[in-house]
């Protein structure tokens, strides 16, 4: 009888331990983030200053209230506002919110790169009792800035475009957005001056630029044989593959130059100074002919003195 009893207890051992495996889960807590979205974007304003809010949540399954204060890491650059000491009740779920702001330029006024992972934030919260720490738990979110094309085309020429003539405009464009763009269309704007033409435009399409990079191309600028003298004004405008929008440079004012007609035709005065000339020209005295013109042909007479 005593054998038998002795093998039901040792049955009964061993069964407890599955009993145990499939009861209810040991109360605990739990945190974790609102949104499951990696990474998360900062959204810059047009100063490229930003501010970023993510919830997070604390899950507290005991029976009994738990208080956690919260440490941020990995963002130095960065303001960050968190909700301090908190506590969750009992058997209670809880959401905060972590506000963070800053500026998508460094020190220098150069813009962070939003062609990646900036930083990874770390969220740590602490359970203490009596202002001691008795666990702890950690969650990460990746951060990276809002991607802003923003491509600046400038126009510039030395000197001035004399009529039935070329040069070359010189066309600067820079990368004053955080990511890397290119030129998607180009094209060159010419005001009030039908006679001036220009070609080469191609060599900016397609143009790759990293941020904060800059490059210069040469076009040609044509004034006509017969272009007056007249200022033009001249500007470039460009589409960015990025954003999709165009932007025109400021416009640069050329002055062309029409040719010197005293140089190609004589005036009427010269024509009869050297007509007078020939006439004279057996004449090798000392004094000049006397010239008139007679009626009815206005022949010109000269007579010499000697």
């Amino acid at each position: 009888m005593k054998e038998k009893t002795l093998f039901v207890l040792l049955l009964l051992s061993f069964a407890s331990p599955l009993v145990s495996a499939q009861g209810p889960e040991v109360p605990n807590w739990e945190l974790g983030w609102e949104t499951e979205a990696e990474p998360v974007i900062m959204n810059l304003d047009d100063k490229f200053d930003f501010e970023l809010i993510l919830t997070f949540w604390i899950d507290n399954t005991r029976p009994l209230p738990l208080e956690v204060e919260f440490t941020i890491e990995d963002v130095d650059d960065f303001q960050v506002d968190d909700p301090g000491t908190v506590t969750i009740e009992a058997n209670s779920n809880k959401t905060f919110d972590l506000t963070i702001s800053g500026s998508g330029l460094d020190t220098e006024g150069n813009t962070h790169s939003a062609d990646q992972i900036h930083v990874t934030l770390r969220l740590t919260a602490s359970q203490t009792i009596q202002e001691q720490e008795v666990s702890s738990q950690e969650i990460l979110k990746d951060l990276q800035f809002e991607a802003v094309h923003q491509l600046v085309p400038t126009v510039s020429m030395v000197g001035d475009l004399l009529a039935g003539t070329d040069e070359e405009l010189s066309i600067s464009i820079q990368n004053n957005g955080n990511s890397a763009d290119s030129v998607a269309e180009a094209s060159i704007v010419i005001k009030a001056c039908p006679l001036m033409a220009y070609s080469g435009e191609d060599v900016l399409i397609g143009v790759n630029l990293a941020s904060g990079a800059s490059v210069t191309k040469s076009i040609t600028i044509k004034a006509a044989n017969n272009h007056p003298d007249k200022t033009c004004k001249v500007s470039v405008s460009i589409k960015s593959e990025g954003s999709g929008l165009y932007v025109t440079s400021e416009e640069l004012s050329i002055k062309v130059i029409a040719p010197n007609d005293e140089e190609e035709t004589e005036s009427p005065d010269t024509n009869k100074s050297d007509e007078a000339s020939a006439i004279s020209s057996p004449h090798t005295g000392n004094f000049p002919p006397r010239c008139h013109h007679t009626a009815p042909f206005r022949t010109l007479r000269c007579s010499f003195r000697r």
